[in-house]
């Protein structure tokens, strides 16, 4: 395997420049009252740099906003037929109806987005001689 760019073979993959170069600790210790963990973590900018692509997350806050049109919806559901276990189903309907919503659409969009990244991520080197990155 050679960089494209200056022909030199010492060129190393993503994923192995980022393990080497990412630590996680943790210290312990105790004192006359307590004692105490420490979670440490560093990184080399190289290994910074080669880090894998972040995974999309559930969406809390659009989350937040569709309990809360659906807690809105059934509300009004519920007063408009003049019944509270109306305006309870109605709640449910819609918030399966906007979860649903979210996994078919809106999170697969999302998650098809980083399988792309992450494939990309995985077939990636980077010249440790010049610096530059490159797919193989």
């Amino acid at each position: 395997m050679q960089c494209p760019k200056c022909k030199s073979e010492n060129v190393r993959r993503f994923s192995i420049v980022y393990e080497e170069g990412t630590f996680h600790g943790t210290s312990h210790g105790t004192t006359e009252n307590s004692s105490y963990e420490n979670d440490h973590f560093s990184q080399t900018p190289l290994a910074k740099r080669c880090s894998p692509p972040i995974e999309p997350s559930a969406g809390y806050i659009l989350g937040l906003i569709g309990f809360l049109a659906a807690l809105i919806f059934g509300f009004k559901f519920g007063s408009l037929l003049n019944g509270f276990w109306w305006g309870v189903f109605a709640f449910f309907v819609a918030l399966m109806a906007l979860g649903l919503f979210w996994r078919r659409i809106l999170a697969k969009q999302s998650f098809v987005r980083y399988s792309i990244q992450m494939n990309e991520w995985q077939h990636s080197w980077v010249c440790i001689k010049c610096g530059t990155d490159f797919l193989f």
